[in-house]
């Protein structure tokens, strides 16, 4: 089924289209520090998912933190129990 039969499709094309410009970036990046250092691209690119991997999952720890203190503090103001 076509994209463009959804509604909001123009958000989703434009996402798509958004994404793919980064993949080509980060593949154009690669290959460009591929052929000034010497490293091979799959040894790049494995580094890159790695680091890529280990600082979403820190960032996502990070995120639910700041939710769960979030809604503690809403709670807590809620009850009247905390005021700003």
């Amino acid at each position: 089924m076509a994209l463009y039969m959804f509604p909001g499709s123009t958000w989703a094309q434009a996402a798509l289209h958004l994404a793919h410009a980064r993949w080509l970036v980060i593949k154009h990046f690669l290959m460009w520090v591929s052929r000034h250092t010497g490293v091979p691209v799959v040894v790049l690119a494995a580094i890159a998912i790695v680091l890529g991997w280990r600082l979403w999952r820190r960032s996502a720890r990070f995120v639910v933190e700041v939710g769960v203190v979030l809604a503690l503090l809403l709670f807590l103001s809620k009850i009247g129990l905390l005021k700003f």
